[in-house]
């Protein structure tokens, strides 16, 4: 047995200055308490600004759906003349960082990523310390799908078939 309310109006404070300016992603978790099964999550994006520092993230070479053996290349522009450090981001972590360049370019192989709907986001950081972190593009890494090979069998009767994690099965 659970009990609970419909609504709870919950207040709270975000000290935004111990986040880097930019996009960040806000996710609100709720359970009525009984199971974990019960949980709902709500997410948003919201853009921070303590600072004037700013960049832009561009996909010089890549798009939604792109080979996996293709090399990704991706543009930084920051707005401020110090910049220290740009770094590029995705699956698994920091994948590259320039130093002392406010226009840096980066290259990544799709192969070291594999198959499968990865995010990219940069973060700058300029002489004082400031960071900024760009909006995450997304782009879905696909490779040569294998031959569909289906399976039957019975009992019961069973259809099965291989796919790969990530991709769209097509029949």
């Amino acid at each position: 047995m659970a009990s609970g309310s419909l609504s709870l109006p919950v207040n709270w404070t975000l000290d935004t200055t111990r986040l880097q300016d930019g996009f960040h992603e806000l996710t609100v978790v709720a359970s009525e308490g009984t199971s974990v099964r019960t949980q709902t999550r709500i997410s948003n994006y919201v853009q921070i600004h303590n600072t004037g520092l700013k960049a832009s993230f561009n996909t010089l070479y890549g798009g939604f759906n792109t080979d996996i053996r293709a090399t990704l290349q991706f543009s930084v522009v920051a707005n401020a003349k110090n910049v220290s450090a740009a770094q590029l981001f995705s699956t698994g972590g920091l994948l590259a960082s320039v130093s002392n360049q406010t226009n840096a370019f980066f290259s990544v192989a799709g192969t070291n990523l594999g198959l499968g709907l990865h995010p990219f986001y940069a973060v700058v950081t300029d002489g004082a310390g400031d960071q900024y972190r760009t909006a995450t593009t997304w782009i879905r890494l696909i490779g040569p799908e294998p031959p569909l090979a289906l399976s039957a069998s019975y009992p019961p009767v069973r259809l099965s078939w291989t796919s790969t994690a990530g991709a769209a099965t097509k029949f």
